[in-house]
């Protein structure tokens, strides 16, 4: 685990099977409050948009 570094990672699901998965790092000294939401939300929305496209 690296002390100086935030990520965040989700799976990517197609079904009930984890077919893959993506993650943002960032150096914690770049890192707001609001900086840290905005890679969240942008992340959730992307897993989304992934598993549509894979579900169909």
């Amino acid at each position: 685990m690296e002390k100086d570094i935030f990520c965040i990672g989700v799976s990517l699901k197609k079904g009930e099977m984890i077919i893959g998965t993506f993650s943002v790092s960032v150096s914690k000294y770049r890192l707001t409050e609001n900086f840290k939401n905005q890679i969240i939300q942008v992340v959730a929305e992307t897993k989304d948009e992934l598993e549509q496209v894979l579900t169909h």
